[in-house]
């Protein structure tokens, strides 16, 4: 996972800060990055650090990042959580923050039903199709475009549209487009909370943006009824939205809480990260559900992971430098809008008390281009106009964002876009003759499609009352005859013009004689009368 060193730090009065790390996690590797949005991948600059180099400065970097990778020397290491040490400074003072990292043991990756599907649908027609993945661990997947058919478009119907499909970025799949962050603006529901008459530690004291920077009590954020994690509380106090009656032993035993809350938010976005302030009684965090409150749709963005009983050690970094060190959870984009988050806490592991004093969502109001909504797996091809012969098409589903380790295997769909019989399309021929411009070239190459691509003959089913209608060679033009139109050019000229205008024309056929397939057009020709001359 890669993320920005500064999250952890900022310096109240705008100051830059730099930054050093000072201790190297024990079951992974770190890196500092220099990663720009807007470059290529193989002009971003990545370096390992190693402990030899500790403590490891921060390079000049215009954008600097660090990345963790979970590499355990052994593999049967199951260790939930990591840690390293990084010291900010403004040039004066040195500032420890210890970086907490929690391992995501990956699910199942989602399964195709098939690895290559064969489609058939006929010339200017459309086919539709399920696309068929299948995840046993997982409650939502998205699925995303491959590639793109080559003489066809794809599209998907959902409830108030139809839209065609477009690549998928898979460098950056938002493009240049900047999340909206928010915090929590209402609260949904939640377990308890500790009652006081002036509303001190309720529950909406966890809305709204941070109200401290220190790790310490705040009557400012919102705290359980209770400190030790046991025991069942009521809603004496007939609070909105409180449950009415919560076992903590129960829920302990079955689900491995004893607290939750959940939180909404003004605006849906498709969720790209969470961020939840620990101001006392860090690491009871232990399952974080990404919901949406109209539609149902509910994905686990930490799912029932151990309470992280360091954190909130006496010797810990958390009670050493009295700074809070915000809980962003490994995360998974979903591919559906998110408005409500719910918060489960295991407070009979962390002994002290158990405060929250904000939560903060980012996301994206749009899906990047190329991923299916949620809820629709069925795609339409459609072939270019007149195509037919091959083309082919693929997809992928993945169970956490837009990552390549989460992705199942691509499924291709090879498509036979069958023929159908089209007869020749030709075009009304309009000429236009004066005594000055007697005679016309007429190539009829230019007025007939061959959609077909077939041998086709040309033949006049009348002549020209005025005027003489020649073949390139000079020979009169035979009614009912066939002419190879792949070498046909015929000159109409006239010699003897009629007094008054004239507007005469003459029907041509072109034959496809293996398909039994004919078209029939006219010729028009405007003839001007001698009246008309100078």
């Amino acid at each position: 996972t890669t993320f920005p060193v500064y999250r952890f730090a900022y310096e109240r009065d705008g100051e830059e800060l730099k930054y050093q790390v000072r201790t190297l996690p024990q079951h992974g590797h770190l890196f500092e990055e220099n990663i720009v949005s807007r470059l290529p991948t193989e002009m971003h600059r990545s370096t390992q650090i190693v402990p030899t180099n500790l403590p490891y400065n921060q390079t000049e970097f215009n954008t600097p990042f660090l990345r963790y990778t979970h590499a355990p020397s052994d593999p049967s290491d199951v260790e939930e959580f990591d840690s390293f040490v990084v010291a900010f400074t403004d040039g004066t003072n040195w500032t420890e923050v210890t970086v907490p990292v929690t391992i995501m043991k990956f699910n199942v990756l989602p399964e195709p039903s098939n690895s290559t599907i064969n489609v058939t649908v006929e010339e200017d027609k459309s086919v539709s199709h399920a696309l068929s993945f299948v995840d046993f661990d997982s409650p939502v997947v998205a699925i995303i475009v491959d590639d793109l058919p080559v003489n066809g478009i794809l599209t998907y119907e959902t409830d108030s549209e139809i839209k065609q499909l477009s690549d998928f970025k898979q460098f950056n799949p938002y493009g240049g487009v900047i999340p909206k962050e928010q915090y929590a603006a209402k609260v949904f529901s939640y377990s308890t909370s500790y009652y006081d008459a002036k509303g001190d530690w309720a529950a909406n004291q966890i809305l709204g943006e941070p109200s401290t920077t220190a790790y310490t009590d705040t009557p400012l954020s919102w705290c359980p009824e209770v400190q030790v994690g046991t025991g069942i509380s009521r809603n004496t106090n007939n609070e909105p939205r409180r449950e009415d009656y919560w076992d903590r032993d129960a829920k302990f035993t079955e689900e491995g809480y004893t607290e939750y809350i959940e939180v909404e938010f003004d605006t849906p976005v498709y969720a790209s990260e969470i961020e939840i302030g620990e101001n006392r009684g860090c690491g009871s965090i232990v399952q974080i559900f990404a919901k949406n409150g109209e539609t149902g749709l509910s994905m686990p963005v930490l799912q029932k992971r151990k309470a992280d009983d360091r954190c909130d050690d006496k010797d810990g970094m958390a009670r050493r430098t009295k700074v809070i060190t915000p809980f962003v959870p490994p995360f998974c984009n979903t591919p559906f809008l998110v408005d409500r988050v719910r918060i489960e806490l295991d407070t009979r592991t962390i002994a002290d008390w158990n405060e929250l004093d904000y939560v903060k969502l980012t996301g994206y109001k749009n899906l990047p281009s190329g991923v299916l909504p949620p809820g629709v797996s069925q795609v339409t091809y459609t072939p270019d106009p007149n195509y037919f012969g091959g083309d082919q098409y693929s997809f992928y589903a993945t169970d956490c964002g837009y990552r390549s380790t989460t992705e199942s295997k691509v499924v291709e769909y090879f498509v036979d876009v069958e023929g159908i019989p089209d007869a020749p399309v030709l075009v009304r021929i309009s000429l236009e003759v004066d005594k000055g411009n007697a005679t016309k070239v007429v190539d009829m190459r230019g007025y007939v499609t061959n959609l077909d691509n077939v041998e086709l003959t040309l033949q006049f089913l009348s002549l020209p009352s005025v005027g003489l209608l020649r073949t390139a060679g000079g020979q009169p033009v035979k009614v009912d005859f066939p002419y190879d139109l792949s070498a046909t050019t015929f000159l109409y000229e006239v010699t003897d013009f009629p007094v008054d205008d004239t507007v005469v024309d003459f029907r041509y056929e072109v034959v496809d004689a293996k398909q039994d397939l004919s078209s029939i057009e006219f010729i028009e020709v405007t003839v001007d009368g001698k009246g008309g001359l100078s």
